[in-house]
């Protein structure tokens, strides 16, 4: 899984995706080796996915909106997904989301972008952190309705990250006479990215 050769700024920039069969070609910017297969397979390129990954700088993302309504986390607290996001639902919510696979760059942080139910509420704090670990308080109110929550992951962590996240000012449409929804909104989280 390692890059054969790097082609400088410039030269990734003139790179076509077309793989020739001379050993250690390159195409924008990564090497690709002949396997010296006959005529037939000329061109042929063999890359292992992670490793193009790592190369490409490719981002592991977790949708919560609509678009992604199968997101990989075990979760409770939260609703259903809608094309905007995914709404707390709870006071309290957890989320068990799974690591990028081994192979790749294990992360050193995660990222969960927000945006916060402010109908006639002036404020939301949230209270989030990795299991384990230190929260972290961040205010949603009108001068920053959404923003990038930055949490540091711990060493040692295996397959999954266990995320909680504490919303002592959710409060229910209902409650404030704006229709008869009665889950206790807080967040609308669209994503989380690990980096």
């Amino acid at each position: 899984g390692d890059v054969l050769g790097e082609t400088d700024a410039a030269g990734a920039e003139d790179a076509a995706f077309v793989v020739e069969d001379d050993a250690g070609s390159e195409v924008d910017g990564l090497g690709f080796v002949d396997l010296g297969f006959d005529e037939v397979t000329a061109g042929l390129a063999v890359l292992d996915g992670a490793c193009l990954g790592r190369a490409l700088g490719l981002r592991h993302i977790i949708g919560f909106t609509s678009l992604h309504p199968a997101h990989p986390c075990v979760a409770t607290g939260l609703s259903v997904a809608e094309a905007f996001g995914t709404w707390t639902a709870s006071k309290t919510v957890t989320l068990r989301c799974p690591l990028p696979p081994p192979d790749e760059l294990r992360p050193r942080r995660l990222e969960i972008e927000a945006s916060a139910f402010l109908h006639r509420v002036p404020a939301q704090t949230v209270h989030i952190g990795v299991l384990g670990q230190p929260l972290k308080s961040y205010v949603f109110d009108s001068n920053k309705p959404t923003q990038s929550m930055a949490l540091e992951l711990p060493e040692g962590l295996a397959s999954e990250v266990q995320i909680e996240l504490h919303l002592p000012n959710a409060t229910a449409p209902s409650q404030l006479g704006l229709g008869a929804d009665a889950r206790l909104l807080g967040l609308s989280l669209r994503s989380l990215e690990f980096k």
